[in-house]
């Protein structure tokens, strides 16, 4: 697994040292003084078994979808769709493509409530829209 993101790490002291983690680890940049640290790039993580906290709940696999195609077709008219199946997506959780190219949020596209978004311009006919997102619960 591979995660890409900026980790805060707590309770680290001497040679910047992370026993709560075990396996290979590699860390580009490690910058902070003993006692806290903060690890940013990318860190490469395998053989973790860990509690993530209480409070803390991540989203099940079932609940993101993934090439779904939204509603109506594209018809060189339409600038509104709505997500297939009646879902809902979580805001900012919205991905969406136009012939496989992924599309910029507030520039291509707008939120426009939890189950539509708007296109900034008409899609052709032929073109293939589609979404990732994750769905609400």
């Amino acid at each position: 697994m591979i995660i890409a993101a900026t980790v805060n790490v707590t309770n680290v002291s001497g040679a910047k040292s992370v026993p709560a983690i075990s396996g290979a680890m590699s860390v580009p940049t490690i910058a902070g003084e003993a006692g806290t640290g903060v690890i940013t790039g990318t860190v490469n993580v395998t053989g973790i078994s860990a509690n993530i906290g209480s409070g803390i709940t991540a989203p099940t696999a079932s609940r993101w979808k993934f090439n779904k195609t939204p509603i109506p077709a594209t018809d060189g008219s339409q600038v509104i769709f709505t997500l297939p199946n009646g879902d809902g997506y979580v805001s900012g959780k919205l991905r969406v493509y136009v012939d496989g190219l992924r599309q910029i949020k507030n520039t291509d596209y707008t939120e426009t409530s939890g189950t539509t978004f708007t296109m900034a311009i008409v899609l052709d006919a032929d073109e293939a829209l589609q979404v990732d997102y994750l769905a609400t619960e």
